[in-house]
C-alpha cells in the first residue's frame, strides 16, 4: 500500500511540477521518467531493508544455536528456534520465486535457443 500511495503522490507531484508544459508527449515522458526514479529508490529501499532482517535473522539464529548446549530441551528455546527458522525459510521461499519468475520471463523473451553442434 506505501507503494501505491507514494506513486499516486507522485503523480500529483509530477503533474503539478510539470503543469506549464504544452506538449502532451513531453509531459508525458517527464512524468513516467518520475515514476521510474521513485519506483527505483523504493525498491532498493525495500530490497535493503530486507536483507537487513535476513542478515539479523540469521545472526539471531546463530546465537541462538551458539548458546544452546544447556537449553535444548527449554520449550521457550525450541519455539525461538522454529520461529527463526520459519522467517527464514519465508525469506527464502520469497527469493526463490522471485528466481523462478525472473527465469520464465527471461525464457519467454529469448524463447529456447538450440544450437546445432554439427
Amino acid at each position: 500500500m506505501a507503494f501505491v500511495n507514494g506513486i499516486r503522490k507522485c503523480i500529483v507531484s509530477a503533474k503539478d511540477k510539470y503543469k506549464d508544459i504544452e506538449d502532451c508527449g513531453l509531459k508525458w515522458d517527464l512524468i513516467k521518467m518520475e515514476l521510474r526514479v521513485f519506483s527505483i529508490a523504493y525498491a532498493k529501499r525495500k530490497t535493503s531493508k530486507q536483507r537487513s532482517r535476513e542478515k539479523d535473522l540469521q545472526n539471531q539464529l546463530n546465537a541462538l544455536l551458539a548458546n544452546s548446549q544447556n537449553s535444548r530441551n527449554n520449550p521457550h528455546y525450541l519455539h525461538e528456534l522454529h520461529k527463526l527458522q520459519d522467517e527464514l525459510n519465508k525469506i527464502m521461499e520469497h527469493k526463490i520465486k522471485g528466481t523462478i519468475l525472473r527465469s520464465k520471463v527471461r525464457w519467454h523473451e529469448k524463447g529456447e535457443k538450440t544450437q546445432d553442434t554439427f
